[in-house]
């Protein structure tokens, strides 16, 4: 089973996914976490190189590209692995951040070589909370930990998962402005059904 965890930076994302790997370990399930990017030193990179890219449009086709370069890894990794799969991100980030300025069924035609997940869970959280959060992780901010971004994208996850509802990916939605506990026990009602 893949397992998908999407949000807005700051929305828990990884902290649900390392949670659910050791409760369903203690279920004496087989786990792995893929977290994405997988070189986040590359994409750091390649942030940093399309600075020069003066067309916008551009700019976003090679950092969409690099975003699936990057995934093309993760993916022939996991591709044997056997259990449960919980991704950190997916190429579901690439149709929400790049599909900002892209056409949808572009982002997507990159992207549509990875396997697509068995359910999604969007983890819905006010960009205000969002940067609280990040804020208090005290790493420096990405590109788009900026709260013109993150409302932006936030609004943009909702048209990505109605698309990949038609697709027949099943989405659930979690209020993730609830304090952390709240949070994951919401999760796991919800993989208890699947699992």
């Amino acid at each position: 089973m893949y397992i998908v965890f999407e949000g807005i930076d700051g929305s828990g994302k990884t902290s649900i996914t390392q949670k659910l790997k050791e409760f369903l370990e203690r279920e004496n399930k087989k786990v792995y976490i893929r977290a994405e990017p997988f070189d986040r030193k590359f994409i750091e990179e390649a942030f940093e190189k399309v600075k020069k890219i003066k067309n916008e449009t551009l700019k976003n086709v090679v950092i969409t590209l690099a975003f699936a370069y990057d995934r093309a890894f993760l993916e022939d990794e996991f591709k044997e692995k056997k259990g449960v799969i919980i991704g950190d991100r997916s190429f579901i980030s690439s149709l929400a951040y790049q599909g900002l300025d892209l056409p949808l069924d572009y982002v997507f035609n990159v992207n549509k070589f990875f396997e697509l997940p068995d359910c999604v869970f969007y983890l819905d959280v006010n960009p205000e909370i969002a940067l609280e959060r990040i804020e208090k992780r005290g790493e420096k901010r990405s590109y788009y930990e900026k709260i013109e971004y993150l409302n932006k994208i936030r609004k943009n996850y909702k048209r990505v998962l109605d698309y990949l509802k038609k697709k027949g990916v099943k989405v659930f939605y979690i209020d993730a402005n609830k304090e952390f506990s709240e949070v994951f026990k919401e999760v796991l009602k919800k993989i208890k059904e699947l699992c």
